[in-house]
């Protein structure tokens, strides 16, 4: 197989503080460790571009307006027509291409024909079959397009790497994935915060599958109920507008605190304020009940437990973490403090992070795609 790769990844290479971009690159460091040679392509602050393995811009186009809503309705596009431009151009041919699920549409069959022609295989990476269930959301028109588009996939793409336990998505063999951490990159968890203080915390951008409002509307029914407890919730990242309205709404500013985006040494000082992280409370609002979170892997590579809602494999087991029903039910905080007291605390975070071993790398995730393609090719 051809030691030189392309990467199909949306994501805004210019901001450390998301946990997608972080992601992205220590994708990229894994494949690169598994020998391979990276070309790779994402949104800059002005543009969108594809770069070689040295980060060298190969193709740059600058958005036509300054807007940042018109930029974001229109970067999709302009980053596959890059990448379209430069396949096109380039007379490189990669051993495989990874490319990101990035809804079906004529433009994203075109992209796929045009990997498919420069590279030996094709791979897609999903969480799961995304569902538009809601005909009240703006996702449901995208859903059904994509619907109508993805019955193509199959004539360009070779294997789905996935992160549900599905055995074919798209009618497509897949290879179940999980996303991982480079636990080196993430300093270990030190509570500052009074031991009888409840103190969340989530880092994000924002969106509806996050869940936050029942969380919020969960501290508002802790404290009508009569519990006597601080309890504080730090939001890091960007927030929706119904999330600070809901703050407002139900006299809870005090209590959940915003902080706008952070990495650093600026994140972990928030961190080290926090003694439970929050994870995706919501993800049935888009019909998936079963994956992967990144943000999982992360709290428990920082050593901190945390409550979530999907169905996780890797958590069956897993006794720092609560786990709530994907539903619309404010999050029962009386249970969270129950669950919180009854950890033992003793070395708490190192006792977290050792539970992550080999698999959880991004080496070892990528690895497992590989060595598919290479039992494809095989047969």
């Amino acid at each position: 197989m051809i030691n030189k790769m392309f990467f199909y990844a949306n994501f805004r290479t210019y901001d450390n503080t998301l946990g997608i971009t972080r992601k992205v690159y220590a994708q990229i460091e894994a494949f690169q460790k598994l020998g391979y040679s990276v070309t790779y392509c994402g949104y800059l602050e002005d543009g969108v571009a594809v770069f070689d393995e040295n980060k060298k811009i190969l193709v740059y186009k600058k958005y036509p307006a300054k807007n940042k809503d018109i930029q974001h309705l229109i970067r999709r596009r302009m980053l596959m027509n890059a990448c379209i431009e430069y396949l096109s151009a380039s007379p490189e041919h990669f051993g495989f291409a990874y490319v990101r699920y990035h809804f079906f549409d004529k433009k994203y069959i075109e992209l796929l024909e045009k990997l498919k022609n420069a590279a030996s295989k094709v791979v897609i990476e999903a969480h799961s079959a995304p569902k538009f269930s809601s005909k009240l959301s703006p996702m449901y028109f995208i859903g059904q397009r994509d619907s109508k588009w993805n019955k193509k996939a199959k004539e360009h793409v070779d294997l789905v790497a996935s992160m549900s336990d599905e055995n074919k998505l798209w009618d497509i063999q897949t290879v179940k994935i999980s996303n991982a951490v480079d636990v080196a990159t993430i300093p270990v968890h030190c509570y500052v915060g009074s031991t009888d203080d409840i103190n969340f915390i989530s880092v994000s951008f924002e969106r509806d599958v996050h869940g936050y409002d029942r969380l919020i509307r969960g501290i508002r029914n802790y404290y009508d109920s009569g519990g006597k407890r601080n309890i504080f919730f730090h939001i890091v990242g960007t927030t929706l507008p119904s999330t600070r309205k809901l703050i407002k709404k139900l006299g809870l500013e005090k209590h959940c605190v915003l902080y706008g985006s952070l990495s650093g040494n600026d994140l972990d000082r928030v961190y080290d304020k926090a003694n439970l992280g929050v994870g995706c409370l919501a993800n049935h609002r888009i019909g998936s009940f079963f994956g992967s979170a990144l943000k999982t892997k992360e709290y428990i590579a920082k050593g901190i437990p945390f409550i979530y809602g999907w169905n996780e494999k890797v958590l069956e087991k897993f006794q720092y973490a609560k786990k709530f029903e994907l539903c619309e039910e404010p999050i029962d905080v009386f249970s969270v403090i129950d669950f919180y007291d009854g950890i033992d605390k003793t070395d708490l975070p190192e006792k977290i992070r050792r539970s992550l071993g080999k698999e959880d790398t991004w080496e070892y995730q990528m690895k497992l795609v590989v060595d598919t393609l290479s039992e494809l090719k095989n047969h």
